[in-house]
């Protein structure tokens, strides 16, 4: 299924790409301070409004180990967003604001463990397990973008989404099958149902 999306997504792409000729290859610069690699290519539809297509892979950022914290986190998420701009000098650019359609798919290593109270006592609990997350999350951006010599171009925005799907497995091999309706792992922000975007993007513009 993730296949077939990634696929879809880059067919259109590419289809645009060629179609149009007018689009933007850009990077989350700030992503970068936290060990989340980064790409976007938006295409331009028309003077007020693009469709930016983003792909990212993500490694435990390293403030994590500053705070004393054992969680490991390896994630790839894919993103699709709507642009609406107002109010800039130049097409395609100034405020903005859209939804966005945004799937991740997460390894997570570490992670506590809480045991429900009805457990009769039997195999002990691990006190940390590997968590395979997957979600699906809708939301929406706001932001802004500046165009220098109709090329150079940075763009700041934020966002916040939740998860319309958003499914926490435990691997099985990491604890005894008596657990099985028991265990879960304890609430914590890499699964939580809502997302956060922060970026400072940093990109060029072509023109057809």
């Amino acid at each position: 299924m993730i296949n077939r999306l990634l696929i879809f997504i880059a067919f259109i792409t590419l289809f645009n790409l060629t179609a149009y000729g007018q689009f933007e290859i850009k990077t989350n610069a700030l992503g970068l301070v936290a060990n989340n690699y980064n790409g976007q290519v938006e295409l331009l539809l028309n003077d007020k409004s693009g469709i930016e297509l983003e792909a990212s892979y993500r490694e435990t950022p390293w403030i994590l180990s500053l705070s004393g914290s054992e969680i490991e986190n390896s994630s790839f998420r894919t993103m699709i967003s709507y642009k609406y701009y107002i109010g800039g000098e130049d097409p395609t650019s100034g405020l903005y604001f859209g939804p966005y359609l945004k799937l991740k798919v997460a390894g997570l290593d570490n992670i506590p463990t809480e045991v429900d109270k009805d457990y009769v006592p039997g195999p002990a609990a691990p006190e940390t397990v590997r968590v395979f997350n997957t979600a699906f999350f809708i939301g929406l951006n706001a932001g802004q973008k500046i165009v220098f010599n109709n090329n150079l171009l940075i763009e700041y925005y934020g966002g916040f989404g939740y998860a319309l799907y958003n499914d926490k497995r435990i691997n099985d091999k990491d604890y005894e099958p008596a657990l099985e309706n028991f265990i879960a792992v304890e609430r914590n922000s890499f699964t939580w149902p809502l997302d956060f975007r922060l970026g400072l993007t940093l990109g060029y513009r072509f023109w057809r």
